[in-house]
């Protein structure tokens, strides 16, 4: 044979390792599957799907033959009724989300004649990535003749050449796709949009997707997100509840309580593990240069974690805490700080001093949610430990802690002198707590979960050339490390205050 060689359907591949899911919709007999036909689509395109892809196949895509009494229409397209019509999944890394969808995409393209379908990811960029891949893949299959291409930057997509069906990518946007009626929609990475974005996205399609009754899904795939993902959070809540009609949920993640860095692990969730990933090719991606503790967590072992990429990864956090201060303070000697965080989430009340080789050391006293009981609790720490000094961060709601202390309501409650940072202070208070933890690595902290899960919230900004702890942007409450940052702050300075910062 001469000239180009043929498209080749790929060899079955033997995939043997299948994880159970965390969460999975149990398959329903009384309703046929598409599955099937998308593991054909898919073989067409070379590729085998692994047991994980084919379970969510077989029962994300489970419908009724429309029955008599629909329309002529209806029947005469062999319309079929979904019973989800929204599907999410949250899979590993590595996993094979778009080595599922790129089958599903155009078996749904080549079975509903003249439907519009959509698909994006988290920017618009990485949507038209995705569609081209789709474009090389086809080009390698026997059925790359019955697709013509779209390649103009911004609306990449497919036509089906035989009924007219189309696919096309779209960026995330608010007003994204508003007026069509889309049969197919998915959404990609969804765990980087934000809420208002998520919401508007769905809004726009939902209402558009009931003119045509149970024919049309939503797909949402991603990897888990952080604290601040709360579009995708609340979703995840949704399916792994079970409480949410037409909701088709499906999830592999790491188990509670197993050690991450133990391939051991891996083999209990990963659904690509043994298939087509190995132990030596994940290890090589989860432990590469620039990897975080926290993006290893979110992105291979599946799970929510606090912020994307935390200031002090998780390790140097540890050794931070597991060398001891040198020497105990008195009380006498230390300072007592206190903070709460915006919208009174939660309230931190901290000690704080430098040991004997001049290092920073911090220590929560109490931490919890609200802060109903924290004038109290620093009313009686002042009275029975008589520190150092009683300091704040002027501002934020912790302002109005510090005069509810400095003005008590009735004169049988006597006044505390609270030691307070301005903004200048604050900044300078935040750049060296920074310093010491993040940079030099000297600072003494405890191990307390409270203090540990803060320093993971924590996001910075940069404000007149100093940096400062954004207790507004961090992904959650931060109180114990802006507590630590000014008792430390106040332990080196009580004798510098100004009138005016001194309440």
């Amino acid at each position: 044979m001469t000239g180009t060689a043929r498209p080749r359907v790929a060899r079955r591949r033997n995939f043997r390792h299948s994880p159970p899911p965390r969460h999975a919709p149990d398959r329903d007999h009384s309703y046929l599957t598409e599955g099937r036909e998308v593991a054909k689509v898919a073989r067409l395109m070379g590729i085998t799907l692994m047991p994980w892809q084919r379970l969510v196949a077989d029962i994300a895509t489970e419908y009724q033959i429309v029955g008599p009494g629909e329309s002529e229409d209806d029947l005469h397209l062999g319309h079929r009724h979904y019973k989800y019509s929204k599907v999410l999944i949250t899979v590993p890394r590595q996993s094979g989300k778009t080595t599922l969808t790129g089958p599903l995409r155009l078996h749904r393209m080549m079975t509903r004649p003249e439907i519009t379908s959509y698909s994006t990811a988290q920017t618009g960029k990485d949507a038209g990535k995705r569609m081209k891949d789709l474009h090389k893949i086809l080009k390698k299959s026997p059925i790359d003749h019955l697709f013509q291409k779209h390649l103009s930057q911004g609306s990449e997509g497919l036509t089906c050449r035989a009924n007219g069906s189309t696919l096309t990518r779209f960026a995330p946007g608010p007003a994204a796709i508003h007026g069509e009626t889309p049969h197919w929609v998915d959404y990609d990475e969804i765990w980087k949009y934000t809420e208002e974005l998520g919401d508007a996205m769905l809004g726009g399609v939902i209402p558009s997707m009931s003119t045509i009754k149970n024919d049309a899904q939503i797909w949402m795939l991603s990897t888990r997100g952080t604290l601040a993902s709360v579009f995708m959070n609340k979703w995840v809540a949704l399916g792994r509840a079970g409480k949410e009609p037409g909701l088709a949920y499906f999830e592999w993640s790491m188990p509670d309580g197993l050690d991450p860095d133990e391939p051991a692990t891996w083999w209990t969730f990963h659904p690509a593990l043994g298939n087509t990933q190995t132990v030596a090719t994940l290890t090589a991606d989860m432990y590469g240069e620039g990897m975080t503790h926290a993006e290893r967590m979110r992105g291979y072992m599946n799970v929510l974690t606090m912020a994307e990429n935390p200031i002090i990864p998780v390790e140097d956090w540890k050794a931070l805490y597991s060398i001891a201060p040198d020497g105990v303070p008195s009380r006498q000697d230390v300072v007592i700080s206190y903070e709460v965080a915006p919208g009174n989430a939660r309230s931190a009340v901290m000690a704080s001093w430098r040991d004997a080789g001049g290092f920073p050391c911090s220590r929560v006293l109490h931490s919890a949610p609200g802060s109903i009981w924290l004038v109290e609790y620093v009313r009686r720490i002042n009275r029975t430990w008589k520190p150092r000094a009683v300091a704040a961060d002027d501002g934020g709601p912790t302002r109005r802690i510090t005069d509810l202390l400095v003005n008590p309501p009735n004169e049988n409650i006597p006044k505390i002198e609270v030691f307070t940072t301005g903004m200048r202070d604050f900044g300078t208070a935040c750049e060296a707590w920074l310093t010491s933890a993040r940079d030099d690595k000297v600072f003494k902290p405890d191990n307390t979960t409270s203090f540990s899960n803060a320093v993971a919230h924590v996001v910075t900004k940069v404000t007149t050339g100093t940096e400062r702890i954004d207790r507004d942007k961090s992904t959650g409450p931060v109180c114990e490390v802006i507590a630590s940052a000014v008792g430390i702050w106040a332990y080196g300075h009580p004798d510098a205050a100004d009138v005016d910062q001194i309440y």
